[in-house]
C-alpha cells in the first residue's frame, strides 16, 4: 500500500496539473473542493473517516 501511495501523485499534484491543463479559469481551492465533493474515497474526507 505504501508503495502505490509513494508512485501514485498526490490530491494536490492531480488538481495542480489540472488546474494548469484542463481548468486554468477555475481557482485550486475551488477545484480542491470540487474534488473532494466527487471523489470522497480519495479526498481529505476519506482520510478523517
Amino acid at each position: 500500500m505504501a508503495k502505490k501511495i509513494e508512485t501514485c501523485p498526490t490530491v494536490d499534484e492531480w488538481v495542480n496539473k489540472r488546474l494548469e491543463t484542463l481548468l486554468p479559469s477555475i481557482d485550486r481551492d475551488t477545484w480542491a473542493g470540487l474534488w473532494t465533493v466527487l471523489n470522497p474515497d480519495v479526498g481529505p474526507q476519506a482520510e478523517a473517516a
